[in-house]
């Protein structure tokens, strides 16, 4: 353990509309319970469920929609100047589907919370990014023999963050995985002040739902002119003070006063719950450490340590993450000038080497022969 607290704050899973399971937020969740409580509570109509004891409420990849009750419920303990931790796909997709076809489609669906991250001021949008800079995924290429021949090859829905911006939450991190993330846009709201924490890289492109997601994709290389959308923001950071938003409208789910205004708070926005998935074997009932990808055994040690920083500085212990912030870091290849030199460096390793063995042999024949002239 890392520290040892008479009495730990308090960090609440947020149950009851499909959120990821805890055998899937295993590795975050045993991370955090060296600084925290870690509890799962169901939001439904229990106004009282989230208190002053709860430091930090995260939102892990809900799939239903979110009912008034449980807005209003978020939404005042916000008021209260609880922070949230959201963790939200805005579009639904399934690797599985392609697995037994060569595509599948992107949906979108409705959380019922535009209206309530509008408020706050962040809209995530029902969009599928796609980046040149990306995790491999394997594909079947062919048959070796009896046996499928297998490639990692570039899939460009897992884009890969390089941490560029300078706030300590993101500060020399590792490389971060994201899966079929979605684009984040800030709205203008007087009090609360944005800082965007990750972006895509320089050749990204921005797709709609509903969307046709094909494995073709592959075979496509990444160009500036298609790939045109540079430098998006996948999540955000708000902090200030934050208007209700339920202060206009009138409010049947309790006897109290509605509290119109937060106290000094903040929240951080990801749009993709994914970030926080690890891998997780029913069978063995053990799972693979978060970021850790075991077919390529790529380890993208950034997811972690960003959740992780992300709930420190949520919760006011932002002294915490300077102790993970010196790490090695990942170097990617820079895909699109492979792209573009690819047929260079080809001939480069296939002619050079044949040219310097038939120097080598014109030589040694010429110094023979003089030899035994």
């Amino acid at each position: 353990k890392l520290i040892h607290y008479e009495t730990k704050k308090t960090v609440a899973f947020s149950r009851g509309h499909g959120e990821m399971s805890e055998y899937y937020l295993m590795d975050f969740i045993l991370g955090l319970r060296d600084f925290y409580e870690v509890e799962g509570v169901e939001i439904g109509n229990n106004l009282d469920v989230l208190n002053q004891n709860t430091a930090c409420l995260v939102i892990a990849k809900p799939d239903s929609a979110f009912s008034d009750a449980s807005k209003f419920i978020i939404d005042q303990y916000i008021m209260r100047g609880g922070t949230v931790l959201w963790l939200l796909d805005m579009v639904q997709s399934n690797m599985d589907s392609l697995r037994t076809s060569n595509y599948t489609l992107g949906l979108p669906f409705d959380l019922n919370l535009y209206d309530q991250l509008f408020r706050y001021g962040v809209r995530i949008n029902p969009t599928l990014i796609q980046d040149a800079q990306c995790a491999p995924i394997p594909i079947q290429t062919g048959n070796y023999g009896n046996q499928n021949k297998q490639e990692f090859l570039p899939w460009y829905y897992y884009p890969v963050i390089i941490p560029k911006e300078k706030h300590p939450i993101v500060r020399n991190l590792n490389a971060i995985r994201l899966q079929f993330a979605n684009t984040l846009d800030t709205i203008q709201t007087p009090g609360v002040s944005k800082t965007i924490l990750l972006t895509t890289s320089e050749l990204t492109k921005v797709l709609y739902a509903p969307m046709r997601i094909a494995l073709n994709i592959i075979e496509q290389e990444p160009t500036a002119e298609h790939f045109n959308k540079p430098n998006q923001p996948v999540a955000v950071l708000l902090e200030g003070t934050f208007r209700s938003a339920f202060e206009n409208k009138i409010v049947e789910l309790s006897n109290r006063p509605v509290e119109k205004a937060s106290k000094s708070t903040k929240m951080i926005v990801v749009g993709d719950g994914d970030i926080a998935k690890n891998l997780y074997n029913p069978q063995q009932e053990n799972y693979v450490p978060l970021g850790l990808d075991p077919r390529t055994g790529i380890y993208y040690g950034g997811n972690k340590n960003f959740l992780l920083n992300a709930v420190n500085y949520l919760t006011s212990d932002s002294w915490f993450i300077p102790l993970r912030s010196k790490e090695f870091r990942i170097r990617l290849l820079d895909r699109p000038r492979i792209a573009t030199e690819k047929d260079k460096w080809k001939i480069v390793n296939t002619v050079l080497p044949v040219a310097w063995v038939l120097l080598f042999g014109l030589v040694y024949n010429y110094i023979r022969k003089r030899r035994f002239a």
